[in-house]
């Protein structure tokens, strides 16, 4: 199993040709696609959802942080707004939402996956990016959602609690699965 991941700034998104492409053809051979659109690094106005139209329905797992789904969308609710990009063409929306955990959103299905909480909260920046990485990690190994949600928060987790995104071995992260 393979997985296409991309994790892009939306406004650029508007000249993105090339990654349609690579991601219809990585559909084409059967390749898990992913999507974190990140944040706009320059103003938008209105909702974003035309910048992904053509690309989201070619996307398994789109990641968002806990403010992007609504400003995709225009909604002012999470579920709803998950809703409104499952039916544009994403098959699962991952929302990521820091110290209250995530929530997965695959069809009529939702669930939630309490945050794993270290100690003391030292660096924030790049656990998001940590969490995908854990959860494309889990889909990698052939485990259902709810366990790689649980895995991503632990992984994140262990990011915020030291400085520059840094995780220990995969030995220790899966110490704090099996505990869970």
């Amino acid at each position: 199993m393979h997985v296409l991941s991309i994790w892009v700034a939306i406004c650029i998104l508007k000249r993105h040709g090339t990654a349609v492409d690579l991601f219809r053809e990585a559909r084409v051979r059967g390749v898990i696609t992913s999507l974190d659109p990140q944040f706009p690094l320059a103003a938008m106005q209105g909702i974003w959802l035309p910048a992904l139209d053509d690309l989201l329905p070619l996307v398994d797992f789109l990641f968002c942080d806990a403010d992007e789904p609504l400003c995709l969308t225009g909604e002012s609710d999470v579920a709803r707004a998950a809703d409104v990009l499952l039916d544009a063409g994403a098959r699962h929306v991952v929302v990521k939402c820091g110290a209250a955990g995530a929530a997965i959103y695959a069809g009529s299905q939702q669930f939630a996956q309490e945050a794993f909480l270290p100690d003391a909260l030292t660096d924030t920046v790049g656990a998001g990016d940590v969490y995908d990485a854990g959860f494309l990690y889990g889909l990698l190994q052939g485990w259902g959602l709810p366990r790689c949600a649980l895995f991503a928060c632990i992984a994140a987790g262990f990011s915020a609690a030291s400085v520059g995104s840094t995780i220990p071995d995969l030995p220790v992260l899966l110490a704090e699965l099996a505990k869970h």
